[in-house]
Parts: structure tokens; sequence; C-alpha cells
């Protein structure tokens, strides 16, 4: 189609002569001649399918970014509002409104709209292998070399690459560029043109047009070229006294068409347009660039790509090398064919246009090359005229052929380096909002409002989420009652607010509006996505609410009172909002960040949800609140998809982190101030079953499957922590169930580790949910199945397989999944490792011998220093030896006691720090635990005694027994004393 068009406005064709005998000539020019035209229309589809091929690789390996986002952002508005917004913009807006057409049509997803950029891109392959045969002096004899030449290099150039598959208008640049080209080739030529017809007028001022619409920077391309035609007419005067050129008038006839058709928008654009200009020259206050660096960046990037973000890199200075060597062997080519080599006038001029824009309107964002995209068909064109084979009259010196094979080579590899580095690398790692999308499409719904700040952000999420929450852009820039009221409507009637707090440009307005949510909202989320976003969550109020009773937390904190939303909660679809009510009566302990901790319960002590959070979500601390006045503290709890529909109870605690230990939760007292445990009762909850039933999709499955057993069941996948394991843990292992059809019996589930005869390991039995049973299942019901399964002491090394099912406990038969022959699922692949087992008993520098409970004995200890000064770190080293399995795990605790016996600093940890879990003792063998004590600043000189014992996950301790083998007591007192000095 493009041949046709351009038909009226080709140059004569050379005839294809054979080369003078003894001429040496390359492969690609013997191949070349012998090709007739329907063998170079297949070389050139050819390059179509292996630039497609390229383009279409990988589309989703990027994140979108800002631009990209501000693209979305114009396309989804109606056309009007449209133009309106690209007014004020960088930009026109024809390719936003393609794009607009495109979403209509194929939806908005983000490899949808790359593939957009692929296709419009595409065309540029084809063209500059037609424009290059209409502007580049004809090889003698006449070959494709350079149009395949140019063809070959659009194909594989990054930079082109790169654009073709970003949301922007810049791949659409560069074939209009090239139409536009090819359209003016007639005038561009060092030789009189001749007169056009008036079709090929009426194309030219159509692609002039184009091209103003498309991008204002693109203007500088027919610019250029209009003052290149000048030149060469003002040229060919001097030497003739040529009559007036019919065709000059209508080169400049076609030019003031297209400005007479870009005159509208002109007249409605540049009053918005010249304001916003001035304000983001101001704002952005780049310098201007200096020559050289604006001369170099451009080619640099035309050639490669871009350089690396931090600044110039190995492969960009290859470049620069290589453009050098190419200006090196334009100047030989130049001097045999006494003619400046092609494209290089116009290239100059229309970058030297832009040089000057630079100087008044200084503009150099990241990646700032992207601007004069349409420059680049030129760049291109005159690297195919110096690198072809060749197109000079006579044959080329022996420099200047080893020049060319040189920088072939050079130009091959960086083409390839720059590539890989296009494929692998990722470009906006902290600015990639996917983890954030994907905890919106966990947890939002339509009916849920996302409330932006930046236009882009809005655009991200009508390109990830169009049938998530619906993004609603601030009314302001800055703060005002209009983002107050908009926030507070959203909550009164009953939506959940989402928040992207974009915080790398200061972060006011986001903080001030995260206060206001907290006003009138719960939260629900607090998690930073990246070192730049911060992702929160608000839910309204409950429109009913029940009073829990309050408690003493250590010394230092009350809560007075609370209140528990009374209504239903439906999993995965809710949160439960919780409101606190503090009081302090002396400021918290330094040493470490205080966090408040609920957690959703059933029967079983297994936990469905659970929230970690500095108090009102991380804006003020305890340390920050005035004492012996009440302060009010809200939080939501998130209930899950996968929890089954019951009575739950809902736990309170309050612990400090402390980096590389344990938390420390505070005890809670009663009226006498005897510790009650570290966990309060709030309330008891009810979660309901969503309706109507949820997606899979809104399960947060780590291994997702698809397997259906029988007609009631279809298992979604399961979570499991990756190991090794050693003998003694506890394998957690979650199912997740989507039920098909309710149950017409209760099953049993089942979990086992087969060794590689298929014997059982390990096993775990036991109803599927113990307060669910199954047959009070529905059909739609996402469930989950949380488990463990002990791994016994014993066990060798190797690699186990992991199965599951479930079964008819009356009849004993399983289930059977659809499509295979076994009667379970295979779940994994587990890996066992034992630690090294010490059968040698140590020497503790201080003997001293006691029971715990029938599981663990004493033997000794080494206490470093006996003696030392305030902030000093003391090691204790415990010696222990295994006795009878242990049940479940305990930690260890190690407690420096003052005189009146208050704790005055501890280092509490599982045996080993973890690395010697209490289940995985073999019976005889010796263990060394060690503890490290850091001793506050401010502790008392004095003498201070070391007590020790063991606890478990309930805070019940493993008793202390006597000679008699009965309990005594819950701790032991060490018989060294510690001096503080």
């Amino acid at each position: 189609m493009v041949e046709t068009l351009i038909h009226r406005t080709a140059l004569p064709t050379d005839d294809v002569r054979p080369a003078p005998p003894g001429k040496r000539r390359s492969f690609w020019r013997l191949a070349s001649e012998q090709l007739s035209p329907a063998g170079r229309a297949f070389i050139l589809s050819g390059l179509l399918l292996l630039g497609l091929a390229l383009r279409v690789q990988r589309l989703d390996f990027q994140p979108l970014w800002w631009d990209e986002g501000y693209s979305v952002w114009f396309a989804t508005h109606t056309l009007g509002d449209m133009l309106a917004l690209t007014a004020q913009d960088i930009h026109p807006p024809l390719y936003y409104a393609l794009l607009h057409a495109w979403i209509a049509l194929l939806g908005p997803a983000p490899h949808t709209l790359r593939l957009f950029s692929v296709y419009v891109s595409l065309p540029a392959i084809a063209l500059i292998s037609v424009a290059a045969r209409r502007l580049l002096p004809r090889p003698r004899p006449a070959t494709a070399t350079p149009a395949l030449v140019a063809a070959v290099l659009v194909a594989l150039n990054p930079f082109h690459l790169y654009y073709s598959q970003e949301i922007r208008m810049y791949g659409l640049v560069s074939s209009l560029a090239l139409l536009y080209l090819i359209l003016a080739a007639p005038w561009l030529g060092p030789t009189a043109p001749r007169p056009r017809t008036p079709r090929a007028c009426v194309a030219l001022t159509l692609a002039t047009a184009a091209l103003a619409y498309t991008q204002y920077y693109a203007i500088l391309l027919p610019l250029g070229a209009f003052l290149v035609v000048l030149f060469n007419r003002i040229k060919r005067r001097g030497q003739s006294s040529a009559t007036p050129d019919p065709s000059l008038r209508s080169f400049i006839g076609a030019h003031l068409a297209a400005a007479l058709l870009y005159l509208p928008w002109v007249i409605y654009a540049a009053p918005k347009l010249t304001t916003y200009v001035a304000y983001k020259v101001t704002q952005d206050a780049d310098t201007p660039l200096s020559l050289a660096d604006y001369v170099a960046r451009h080619l640099t990037a035309f050639l490669i790509g871009h350089a690396a973000p931090a600044g110039l890199d190995t492969l960009a200075l290859l470049a620069l090398l290589i453009l050098l060597a190419l200006l090196i062997l334009a100047g030989l080519s130049a001097q045999r064919s006494h003619d400046s080599p092609p494209g290089l006038s116009l290239l100059a001029v229309a970058l030297a246009c832009g040089f000057l824009l630079n100087l008044r309107f200084p503009f150099a964002p990241l990646r700032g090359e992207r601007l004069l995209s349409a420059l680049a068909p030129a760049f291109w064109l005159w690297l195919a005229a110096v690198i072809a084979p060749t197109t000079n009259p006579s044959p080329p010196g022996r420099s200047a052929r080893l020049l060319r094979t040189a920088l072939n080579l050079s130009l091959v590899l960086v083409t390839v380096l720059a590539l890989i580095r296009f494929f692998t690398i990722p470009r906006y790692a902290n600015d990639d909002y996917r983890p954030l999308i994907a905890e919106m499409a966990a947890r939002g719904s339509a009916a849920d409002m996302a409330f932006c700040v930046y236009p882009w952000q809005v655009g991200y999420l009508r390109s990830y989420l169009p049938h998530g929450p619906q993004a609603l852009l601030s009314p302001s820039a800055a703060w005002d009652d209009s983002i107050s009221i908009s926030l507070h409507e959203r909550l009164r009637q009953g939506q959940q607010v989402w928040f992207p707090a974009h915080l790398s440009l200061g972060g006011i307005l986001e903080t001030q509006i995260e206060a206001s949510l907290m006003q009138q909202g719960f939260p629900v989320l607090n998690r930073w996505i990246s070192p730049s976003t911060r992702l929160t969550l608000f839910v309204p109020p409950a429109s009913a609410g029940q009073t829990a009773p309050g408690a003493r937390f250590g010394a230092w904190l009350t809560l007075t009172t609370a209140q528990v939303s009374s209504q239903p909660v439906a999993a995965g679809a809710g949160a439960l909002p919780i409101s606190l009510t503090w009081r302090l009566s002396e400021h918290p302990p330094a040493g470490g960040a205080w966090q408040v901790r609920l957690r959703l319960s059933d029967r079983q002590g297994v936990t469905w949800a659970q929230r970690d959070s500095a108090p009102a979500n991380g804006q003020r601390a305890f340390d920050q609140w005035e004492l012996d006045r009440p302060a009010a503290d809200r939080h939501a709890l998130w209930i899950p998809a996968g929890t089954p529909p019951g009575r739950y109870d809902l736990r309170i605690q309050v612990y400090q982190q402390q980096e590389g230990q344990a938390d420390r939760p505070l005890d809670i007292l009663n009226a006498q101030g005897q510790a009650q445990g570290v966990e309060w009762l709030l309330a008891q909850v009810e979660i309901a079953r969503p309706q109507p039933p949820l997606d899979p999709a809104r399960l947060t499955i780590a291994q997702p499957r698809n397997r259906r057993l029988g007609s009631a069941l279809r298992w979604l996948g399961f979570d499991l922590a990756a190991g090794p394991w050693r003998p003694g843990d506890d394998l957690p292992v979650s199912l997740a169930w989507q039920v098909t059809q309710a149950p017409a019996y209760d099953w049993r589930a089942f979990v086992q580790v087969l060794d590689a005869r298929g014997a059982v390991a390990a096993a775990w039995e036991g109803p599927p949910l113990p307060d669910l049973p199954s047959q009070q299942w529905q059909a739609g019901d996402l469930l989950r199945t949380p488990l463990m399964v002990r791994l016994p002491v014993a066990l060798a090394d190797g690699r186990y397989r992991l199965i599951a099912g479930l079964f008819d406990p009356v009849s004993g038969l399983r289930l059977i999944p659809t499509g295979q022959r076994d009667d379970y699922l295979t779940v994994a692949t587990v890996e066992i490792k034992n630690r090294p087992h010490q059968m040698q008993a140590p020497a503790p520098a201080i003997v001293q011998v006691a029971q715990f409970g029938k599981q663990a004995r004493l033997l000794g200890y080494d206490l470093t220093p006996t003696a030392a000064r305030r902030g000093d770190s003391v090691i204790l080293t415990l010696y222990w030896q295994a006795g009878e399995p242990w049940a479940r795990r305990a930690s260890v605790f190690v407690h420096l006691l003052a005189a009146d016996g208050q704790t005055v600093t501890q280092a509490d940890s599982e045996p080993g720090a973890g690395s010697l879990p209490t289940t995985g003792w073999l019976s005889g063998e010796y263990l060394t635990d060690r503890h490290v004590l850091h001793l506050p600043d401010s502790l008392p000189s004095g003498a201070y005694d070391v007590e020790i014992g063991f606890y478990f996950d309930d805070h019940t301790r493993l008793p202390l027994m006597g000679p008699d083998g009965l309990a005594r007591a819950e701790r032991l007192v060490l018989n060294t004393t510690l001096v503080i000095k």
C-alpha cells in the first residue's frame, strides 16, 4: 500500500547491471544483485516477522512507569475531556485518541496496550526500506543493499524496539517520520525536483499534520526538511540561472496546508500549553545541555538505546567510539564521491533546531532523547548509507574497507549487548506497582475507591485493575476541604478506601490525607510496597458494636475501653473495625518499637487472621502520647478468604520488637499485679460466608493447583515454606479447597510423608475443619485446611513425597482425583536434612544440675563476664541434655533480676537462637545454647541474679523438678551473681 501511495513520487529506477570486471563485491552485494523484486519482498517480509517476534517478547517484563500511566489516564477519558487534558500536557492528542479506540476494542490491560505500540511502530521496518531507495544514492550497479541494510538496522535497533513496547507515542512517531521522509524525498534529493501531483502533495500535507498532532517535538523533522530544501534551492540557483521552481511552491504549499490543519489545535491549546511549559521549566529547573553532550546523548540513544540511568556506561562509551568511526568512514566516502553523506544534512539541521530549543526551554528528563525520536529515522538512513557496501561510484580504499568491516562487527556486538540489557534488566524496580496491584486484587472490589494524588496512578489502576477499585483523582494538588469532604463522603457511604501514597516527592499532601482517613476510617493495611510507595486501606466504622473489657498491660500501659464490631464479617470481603482507648501511666521502655497485635483464632488456637501494627497505624508511637490522658487507637482486622464461617476469639497483645531478638510481650496484670498471660480476649466475633461466593483468585495461594476430587470438591493448591527441614520440625501445610457441590457425608483429611519405598514416614489425620464438618459446607465455599505434620526425630536424610487427600471415615474409601489412578494428591517433595548431634558430654565452667520436666536436664553453664559495665553485653551459654521427646516447641527465657525481683533485661529465644528447636532434640544428646544479655545504659550498679526456664507459645512454663521428681517451681536461679559496676 505504501508503494502504491508513493509510486508517483519515485525517482527513476536504475537498471541492474553487472559490476565492472575486477571490482570487489561483498556477499551482500552479490546476493542483492541476484534478487528479483519478489525475492526482496520475501526478505523484507522475513525482517518484518523478525521485528515482530522481537517486539512481542516479554511485553509484561517491565512494569508500567509514570509516562505510560499518563497515556492510560488520557486515553480512558471521553474524547472531549481528552482534548481538554492534553491541551495542558506536553504532547498533543492524536496518539491518545488512537489508543482510546484501541482500548474500546480490546481493553486496557498493559500487554494489550503495548501491542498497540508494537503494531504502529512495526511498519517502520518496511518504510525505511522504501525511504532508503528514495533518498540514498544508488550503488553502481544498482542493488538492494542500502534498503535491506536500513531495514535490518531498524528491525534490530534497541531504541526503536524500546519504544515499540512502551505505551507512548514514540513508536508511532518513528513510523510517521519515515512516511514523511518518503513523501518529501522528491524535494530532499540533491537534484532539482520534478513537479508533484496533487495526490502526492495532499499525502505530504496529511503526514506533516499527523506528525504535529502526535508530538510537538516531531515538528523539528519537517522544519529541518524545509530548511534543507530551501538551502538546496538557493545552492542550485547560485549555480545556474534557473527559472522559478513550481515544485518548490508545491512543497511550501503542502506545509502551509498542514499548518492550516494544525491551526485549530494551536488556537485551542496555546494558552494552556504556554502556562504549562512555563510551570514545567520552572519546576524542573533543568540546565541546558552543552552542544557536545546534546549531540552525543541523542546519537548514542538512536544507535543502542538509552544509557544506564547513572550516566555514561561502558556500552554507551563503545557506541560513542563507533559514532566517531562512522564519521571518519563518512568522511572517506565523501572524499571519494565528492558529496556529503546522505541524511546527514537533514539530521544536523533538525538537531541544531532542537539544541536551540534546549537553550531556550531546557528540559532534560531521564531518557529524554525519546523526545527527538522523529529524527532517529534520518540517523538510521545515514547509518545505512555509511555502512552499506558500497554506495560510491568508485571502489573504496583499503583503509575504508577495513574500517567498514570493523565497524560492522562492532555494531553487531553493541546491538546484541544492548538487546540483552533491554530484555533482562528491570528499569523501574523501585516504582513497580505490581505488588501493590496484587494486594488490591486480593482484597479489593469494584465497590471500593482508590484515592490517587497523581494522574499516572489512576492510569496504572485502570490498566492493571479495570474491574477492581475505582480510581479517583484528588480534586486538588494541595490540601484543602475538598479532599477531606471527598474522603469522608466515601467512608460515610460504606466504601473501602485505598490510598497508594507516593512519597518520593516529599509526601506532605500524602501525610495529610492519611491523617484525615484515620479520623473517619479504620486502617486495615499499612504496607511499604517499595522505597517510595506505601499502600494503606481504610474501612468505614461499623454500624453496631460491642464493648470489650479493658486490661492492664505491664506497668505503664492500660487499655481502658475497646469497641468491636458486632456485625458478622464476610471472609475475604471485609474487615473487623476495632476501636481501642489507651492510657499511659509512664513512658514506655526504650530499646525497640512497640506493636499492637490483633489475632483471630478458633477453638483449637489456630490463627486465621492477624494484624501487627504500631499504634495509630504508625502515625503516633506510644512514646509520643501524653501521660494519664486517654488516647484513641483505631485498627481493622482483615478476614482472609478461606476462613470458614463460625465464631472466633479476638485477642490482643502488646509487644516490643528488638532487632536480633524474640519479641518481648507485655504481661497482662490483674488487680494484684500478677501476670495473667500475654494475650487478652477482647471479644468473640462472627465470620460469615461471603455472598455471592468469591472467585478462587481471591485466595492467596503460594502453589496454585486445579484438580477435582469427585463431583463435590476442587483442590486449589497449597502453602508450604521452603526447606530443607530437620527431624523434629513441624511441617506447616495449608490446603486450599473450593466446594463445587454440598458433600453428602463428613470427610476426614490426611497428609502423609512417604519415603523412597512409599512407606509412611510421618502422617497427620483429622477433620479438614474441626469447627465446620464437611456436611455443613456449601457450594461455592472457599476453605483452607491448616495443619502441622510432625517429622520424627529419627527421620533419615533424603527427599520425601508429601501427599494429601480426603476419605470417608465409615467406608475408608478415598476421594480419587479426576483423571488419575492414585487415590491421593501429590503435594510436593520435601527435603530432610539432619543437624549434627553431639553425644559427648560437655565441660561447663560452672556446674549446676537441674531437671526441667522429663525433657531437659541442665548440666551447667558459662557466664562471661561475671562483672560488667552498663551498656556491655554478657554471654550466657547453657548446656543441656535431652530427655524424653518434646510434644511441642519451647523457648528458653533468660532474665536478669534486680534485688526486688523485677526483670531489668532479658534474652529469650528458642534454643540455639532457633537452630535447636526442642522438638528436634534426640534423647541422650547434648546441646549448647548461647544467649546474649544486653545491659541497659541506665542500669544501677549492684549485684543481679540470673533466672532461666522454658515456656511454650501459650506462655505456660515447663516445671522445674525437685529431687523427688515432683514439680517445685517454674524457674531456676543460677548460682552465679552478675555484678554491674
